[in-house]
């Protein structure tokens, strides 16, 4: 079975390129700007992905700490995330990390109060910025320090009206 040239998903019967409406207008979209990629590759190491995986190979994870740079993996510090970008950018690498490993380790995400589950943040229960800079994303984004809440329990959590 042959698959799309964009995102390797499997082609649907008489689709000789691409799988969707939308992968198209990605390839031309790249067309135009002289991007033209014809197999999805990891981001990180260039390797052909498998049907499904859209930007990274299965032993890569998500974030990125900028093109071409090293993937944030779980032994990166906060030093190194605050050299390369600003302080504003390099927390929310740490807040990226966080969401992607709180959604790998739980099967739920509601309010770990009030049990709402149509939206939540996945907060840090001791604060990004208690940690020295020689900490690393491990250490910052432990399960045992991540929380999902709801907005408003998220928000009295940080002004400290609600205690975990």
């Amino acid at each position: 079975m042959d698959t799309c040239i964009v995102c390797g998903d499997p082609l649907p019967k008489r689709h000789r390129k691409f799988c969707s409406k939308r992968c198209k207008r990605i390839n031309d979209i790249r067309k135009h700007r002289g991007q033209v990629v014809t197999t999805p590759v990891c981001r990180t190491c260039g390797e052909r992905l498998a049907p499904g995986q859209r930007k990274y190979c299965q032993g890569h994870a998500p974030c990125r700490s900028g093109p071409g740079g090293p993937p944030c993996g779980p032994e990166t510090t906060i030093r190194e995330l605050r050299t390369k970008f600003n302080n504003h950018k390099a927390a929310t690498k740490i807040r990226q990390h966080a969401h992607y490993w709180f959604r790998r380790l739980q099967e739920t995400e509601k309010c770990q109060i009030c049990g709402y589950d149509k939206h939540v943040d996945i907060c840090h229960i001791k604060g990004i910025s208690s940690f020295p800079d020689s900490a690393t994303l491990r250490e910052v984004n432990d399960p045992a320090n991540l929380a999902a809440l709801c907005k408003n329990h998220h928000w009295e959590l940080d002004h400290g009206f609600v205690t975990l």
